[in-house]
């Protein structure tokens, strides 16, 4: 009935009115799709990161997060590079393969995340093999029992680690 009903609405007002609908239905906090509203009425709290933090596991693999590069926006690749930093569960790796070239911003980004956690490592590429050719080569440096695959504008929450090895 609603595509009925914006069909009607279109031919009636035209594309710029319906335009403006549609932005109203997505500011209208009654549209939020139900996998949000459940992902902000459970979110971890600071005092629940803070005892993962501590919190040992008698099991605890080394997860290999892998991640093909590709002009990535600096604002985008920033909150990835510190949504993994900020993980509850310290024992990863981050393997990135950069197909940007020469031109692009990913290694002066990375670099700088290199410098201060060894646990980062950063692959410049010849040429960008697409998706999969970067992301086979971001898998060649991974050395953890466990591979995490992450496309390079993600930002994952910080007990997303924590939780994989909880649920191992």
């Amino acid at each position: 009935q609603l595509i009925t009903d914006d069909f009607q609405y279109l031919r009636q007002f035209g594309p710029r009115r319906y335009a403006g609908l549609v932005v109203r239905r997505l500011n209208s906090s009654d549209r939020i799709p139900a996998y949000e509203k459940w992902a902000r009425q459970n979110d971890v709290k600071a005092d629940e990161l803070a005892r993962q933090r501590k919190y040992h596991f008698a099991y605890e693999p080394k997860i290999s997060i892998v991640i093909p590069a590709y002009r990535t926006r600096k604002k985008y690749l920033r909150e990835l590079l510190q949504s993994i930093e900020k993980q509850t569960y310290r024992k990863w790796q981050l393997c990135i393969a950069d197909g940007s070239g020469e031109d692009a911003c990913v290694e002066e980004v990375v670099k700088k995340y290199t410098a201060r956690d060894p646990r980062i490592c950063y692959r410049r590429l010849e040429k960008n093999e697409g998706i999969s050719g970067n992301t086979n080569e971001a898998l060649r440096m991974a050395d953890g029992e466990y591979i995490v695959l992450c496309d390079h504008d993600d930002v994952i929450p910080p007990n997303a680690l924590f939780e994989l090895v909880k649920a191992l």
